[in-house]
């Protein structure tokens, strides 16, 4: 939780009668609960190792992926990218002026690095699950980052999907690394 959000509830403690306080707090648990239910079972708290791998590719993200409410913990992170097809990435960065060195990963960093310069946006290749299997993405964004990284972002995918000729925009996949709700992402 953020240091101004436990400074507001705190104040408001202070000022509201205790059980007005205790209604409070037990609608937001309420509200986060609900909210919670509504996500993949391989997004909830407390999933399984096996059943996190099996987490879907997804077009937007539940408001509860994103915010952390004073009450929950921070949801797992989720990278906003597409598959990373290393071959078709190579190719069109070849074809837009590239100079690709000639071994298969370096070729692949040097293809990223060179589209990063094309959109203006960071870009990182990220392990992600995806229906049972670990894939590499690459990646604009996550769900951890600030409101207007995510905008900057769409704006460098849209970018991106234009110069690549992707037929979709990106899709949201849970980082392998960080798979698992937690009070402190910074400690990961």
């Amino acid at each position: 939780m953020d240091a101004c959000a436990l400074e507001q509830l705190e104040i408001f403690a202070k000022i509201v009668p205790r059980e007005q306080w205790k209604s409070f707090m037990k609608s937001m648990k309420d509200e986060v609960a609900n909210r919670i239910a509504g996500l993949p079972d391989s997004l909830k708290p407390g999933a399984s190792d096996e059943l996190v791998k099996q987490a879907p590719a997804m077009p937007k993200l539940q408001l509860v992926l994103f915010k952390q409410f004073p009450i929950q913990p921070y949801p797992p992170r989720l990278c906003y990218g597409y598959i990373l097809d290393k071959n078709r990435f190579i190719r069109i960065a070849w074809n837009l002026g590239a100079e690709i060195t000639n071994s298969s990963g370096i070729a692949t960093l040097d293809a990223v690095n060179f589209l990063k310069k094309q959109i203006r946006h960071e870009l990182e290749c990220v392990h992600v699950w995806l229906d049972g299997s670990n894939k590499m993405i690459i990646s604009f964004c996550s769900n951890w980052d600030e409101e207007d990284d995510l905008r900057a972002a769409v704006r460098a995918a849209r970018r991106l999907k234009d110069i690549t000729g992707e037929e979709d925009m990106p899709k949201w996949y849970l980082d392998t690394l960080h798979s698992q709700w937690t009070w402190k992402p910074e400690l990961w």
